[in-house]
């Protein structure tokens, strides 16, 4: 994906001023969407927004409709945006009501900032939005001019601008996927944890509850930044596997004609860093491999971890299913229990993410009926993602994506029953 460098915003400006100058950003990139009679609100008695729009929008039965936004700015070099200064604010879209109150951020709000005003909009009579860093990245990536205006040359980081559809169907989510991935922050932070931990980790889960997702969109861009990450599949060799994956990761490869425990040795040494080697859907290894080819690994693996002082870390995910023929390692590695984590289906509040938040990175908003009745019909126990992907496409699919839209609860069921039919 396309990102920002958001240290090159604004050059020759005094620090003191970047704020204002994110204002002048924000009323610009409003001005070139579909919104109209902007009028400023800045200074010290903002009253709680910096920008007053209007926005056409269409209902359901196809008339047109406008609604008042009222827009805050907030720009951070690197610190969030704390609860109490957005309640300030919306204290004064309470006595002026608004349709909607919109905050646009550089930066990002906290899982329990977002939380709590999820439940703050429940109590109020205009909806609630906030644009952070990655939605608005991805606004404004469709406006060259404003990245011309704003920043430094090459502030783009590829010279891609156009946006990628915001669900992925029936594929799993692959690395460069990371900005769409949404639902799975919890269970990302409690797994890097795990891995930061224990040097081997077992992820299982029920087939379809993402684990390859969370592996290659969640946990891989994070853990890259402090070490090298091999992902390998138990195809064929498993050691022979993971040298020759390992060694893509380093300038200087390593010989393979050695035993794991050395070759790793070796490597760790040569990459100056942690090696964490996932080993996803392992449940291949006992489909796929003979007795001869699981035992020798076993006793490769048993080599590597045996040694305290080598820099490496194990984590095998597979279908929940397998997990107990991971006991053929427990004459070997007596603790290869010790450390599980089991990947559950989405949340409501998982899901309600994995719905709106890709959405809301290319201009769609869903009415909250809608997402109500989409969680209503997908949640059996959880919500499989596989399925909810699906109507995510399909939801998708009834918007105009070069335009911000809101879909409604009428509309898109409509939309469904005429192309059933």
């Amino acid at each position: 994906m396309t990102s920002i460098d958001w240290s090159k915003f604004a050059p020759n400006t005094k620090p003191n001023e970047l704020g204002e100058k994110f204002q002048d950003l924000c009323y610009d990139l409003l001005g070139a969407m579909r919104y109209k009679n902007l009028k400023w609100h800045g200074g010290p008695g903002d009253r709680g927004r910096d920008i007053e729009a209007i926005f056409e929008c269409g209902d359901p039965d196809g008339e047109g409709r406008s609604e008042k936004w009222f827009v805050e700015c907030k720009y951070r070099s690197s610190v969030g945006i704390p609860r109490a200064e957005i309640n300030d604010k919306l204290a004064w879209a309470d006595a002026e009501k608004p349709n909607v109150f919109l905050l646009i951020t550089n930066s990002h709000l906290s899982p329990n900032t977002q939380v709590w005003l999820e439940k703050m909009e429940g109590d109020k009579r205009y909806r609630i939005r906030y644009w952070e860093r990655k939605i608005l990245e991805n606004l404004l990536l469709g406006y060259p001019e404003l990245i011309d205006k704003y920043f430094q040359k090459e502030t783009v980081e590829k010279a891609e601008t156009t946006l990628q559809r915001p669900y992925k169907f029936l594929d799993y989510f692959e690395e460069e996927d990371a900005e769409i991935f949404f639902g799975r922050d919890e269970d990302t932070s409690r797994l890097i944890s795990q891995i930061g931990s224990f040097r081997l980790v077992l992820l299982c889960a029920k087939s379809g509850a993402g684990k390859t997702s969370i592996i290659n969109a969640g946990l891989k861009p994070v853990l890259k930044k402090g070490y090298l990450i091999a992902y390998v599949r138990a195809l064929d060799d498993p050691a022979v596997a993971i040298k020759k994956q390992v060694n893509h990761l380093l300038a200087s490869p390593v010989s393979e004609g050695i035993s794991l425990h050395h070759f790793l040795e070796q490597a760790v040494t040569s990459g100056q860093k942690t090696i964490v080697i996932f080993f996803d859907q392992f449940e291949e290894f006992f489909i796929r491999l003979s007795r001869e080819y699981r035992e020798a690994f076993i006793d490769e693996v048993m080599e590597c971890y045996d040694d305290k002082s080598l820099k490496v870390k194990f984590v095998f995910s597979m279908r929940e299913d397998y997990l107990a023929q991971m006991d053929t390692f427990k004459g070997k590695i007596p603790t290869i229990f010790h450390h599980i984590y089991r990947l559950e289906r989405l949340s409501d509040n998982q899901a309600k993410e994995a719905i709106t938040k890709p959405a809301k990175l290319v201009r769609i908003d869903y009415e909250p009926k809608l997402v109500a009745e989409l969680l209503k019909e997908l949640s059996r126990e959880g919500v499989d993602p596989p399925q909810l992907q699906i109507v995510c496409n399909k939801l998708y699919d009834t918007c105009n994506t070069n335009l911000q839209d809101v879909v409604f609860l009428t509309k898109f069921f409509s939309y469904v029953g005429d192309n059933e039919k």
